[in-house]
């Protein structure tokens, strides 16, 4: 997290998506549902978002690093993309044994508007000094899509975003079987609002 598997297409917004997160017990929960319901309007995730990283086991935190982990600047969700790639690292980072999630923040603030690929690679080890494998859903994701088994369409745009990421990994020197996990998410327009206001005014 954070990824694009948690937004819906939305032509009104610039990057022409919508953060769609997954809705709360508004009985239970009224102030966090009322939260959801304001980052739900927004076009994509903050621009220094803190990264999740689930995992299956301990790791040596010493080992993640912006070179086993770092995300890939894929160009601007708005408008036409050059093709460069440009990787930016990781920072802040904080393990947490009691969920095996790996937490950390990009090492810089990322542009507004912009898709990005986050890129885990077997850099990171385990706490035996062993690299971090990919889960059996990684490895399913490729020939599943190939297959056309997916009848739903938000997994296959998806499992596209997670192919183009991959290409640019590898066009960055970074090989496809060093990847172990990788997610891509679109960062949000900071100000778009200012701009709506701006060509009003013209």
């Amino acid at each position: 997290f954070p990824s694009d598997f948690f937004t819906v297409p939305d032509g009104t917004q610039l990057t022409g998506r919508r953060v769609n997160l997954p809705r709360l017990d508004c009985d239970q929960r009224p102030s966090d549902c009322e939260d959801i319901e304001v980052i739900n309007s927004l076009d994509g995730f903050n621009l220094q978002p803190r990264l999740s990283i689930p995992l299956d086991g301990a790791i040596d935190v010493t080992s993640a690093t912006s070179d086993a982990i770092f995300l890939l600047n894929l160009g601007d969700a708005a408008g036409e993309h050059d093709g460069s790639v440009r990787r930016i690292g990781i920072n802040q980072i904080v393990w947490d044994p009691a969920t095996l999630t790996l937490h950390a923040e990009s090492d810089e603030l990322l542009d507004q508007h912009t898709r990005y690929a986050l890129i885990v690679t077997s850099g990171l080890r385990d706490q035996s000094g062993a690299a971090v494998g990919a889960s059996d859903d990684l490895r399913r994701f490729r020939h599943e899509l190939n297959l056309g088994q997916t009848q739903d369409d938000r997994f296959k745009d998806y499992r596209k975003a997670l192919l183009d990421a991959l290409r640019a990994a590898e066009g960055t020197g970074v090989q496809e079987s060093d990847i172990v996990s990788l997610s891509v998410f679109t960062t949000q327009s900071v100000t778009a609002l200012l701009e709506k206001i701006r060509n009003q005014i013209k």
